[in-house]
């Protein structure tokens, strides 16, 4: 009787240890998930920087442009003007 009741007791424990192994099974899936989930928009978030940093060169780059050409414009005007 004592030996029925152990594996019993045994069997049931098997049985609990099988379903919380799923239920954790079925978690760590679910954080897979949301895991790459936030790796793609982290990645997304990234690309849209790059392009940002990228774009904000850009326009440096032309304003420096604008820059030498309204210096060289107003020397060009000096320039003029000293000669009349």
């Amino acid at each position: 009787m004592k030996k029925n009741i152990a594996i019993i007791v045994l069997s049931l424990l098997s049985l609990f240890l099988i379903l919380f192994s799923y239920i954790k099974g079925k978690e760590a899936e679910k954080n897979l998930i949301l895991a790459r989930n936030s790796m793609k928009e982290a990645q997304l978030h990234k690309t849209k920087a790059e392009e940002e940093a990228a774009n904000a060169l850009r326009i440096q780059t032309i304003s420096e442009r604008v820059q030498a050409d309204a210096e060289r414009t107003a020397a060009e005007l000096k320039a003029c003007r000293s000669r009349n």
